[in-house]
């Protein structure tokens, strides 16, 4: 069965950071910013929906040819922190573009990111 594919053309900001051993991500997504409830006290069922367009963790990560294993340490959702999840990608560095492309048939994804400084 084939995964549909979707291109979002319109990514929102994110980041991420890498050092030597580590690396930090945070960023929103979808195609359009989050919106702030009407009442903070009562949000709708659209409105908390919206609040969870929201990805954050940290951790370590290795790279072994053209494939990086990233080790969640800390993350946003706590069930991406039990018993310190990983997810692997296959990476291409062109320039200053990084390409990643998750290989977890559940969660099949393509980020393309631009080195800033």
């Amino acid at each position: 069965m084939d995964t549909p594919t979707t291109t979002i053309s319109k990514p929102q900001p994110g980041l991420y950071f890498f050092t030597a051993k580590h690396y930090s991500l945070m960023g929103v997504t979808g195609e359009r910013p989050r919106t702030a409830a009407k009442d903070p006290n009562r949000p709708t069922l659209e409105e908390m929906q919206d609040l969870t367009r929201f990805v954050a963790n940290a951790g370590t990560y290795e790279i072994k040819g053209d494939t990086i294993t990233f080790h969640r340490e800390v993350a946003l959702g706590i069930d991406n922190m039990t018993s310190r999840f990983s997810s692997t990608s296959t990476i291409k560095l062109d320039g200053n573009t990084l390409t990643l492309v998750t290989t977890d048939p559940v969660a099949h994804s393509s980020v393309k990111l631009t080195r800033v400084e």
